[in-house]
């Protein structure tokens, strides 16, 4: 597997964010930095797509490298590294809260 937030990572995200069908009525941008590459996530219109030109977020999700790989393999969880100030949120959290099963939904068919 790729780099986390390399490009080939990038491509094999945008690739699998495209299957993903999401609630339509969910409307929701999440930027994701971990440490220098940052992506955004736009659900919207029933979909999910990858976004590398900047759309403005709803809502950020910023961490470091090690900590995103061990979220993403179930190592450790969001509620954990939110608690160890290990991922910080900025934005509007109710829109967050409100899509999470969007989200969910999306992120959920990424794997390891």
């Amino acid at each position: 597997m790729a780099p986390l937030g390399s490009g080939p990572w990038l491509d094999d995200l945008e690739q699998r964010l495209s299957g993903v069908a999401t609630d339509p009525e969910v409307t929701v941008t999440v930027r994701q930095e971990v440490d220098a590459s940052h992506w955004t996530i736009v659900v919207a219109g029933g979909r999910a797509t990858l976004d590398r030109n900047g759309v403005r977020p709803d809502v950020t999700l910023a961490t470091d490298g090690t900590t995103a790989e061990a979220i993403a393999a179930g190592r450790l969880s969001v509620q954990d590294a939110l608690g160890d100030r290990r991922l910080r949120v900025a934005g509007d959290l109710r829109k967050l809260v409100a899509a999470a099963p969007a989200i969910g939904a999306a992120l959920g068919s990424l794997g390891p």
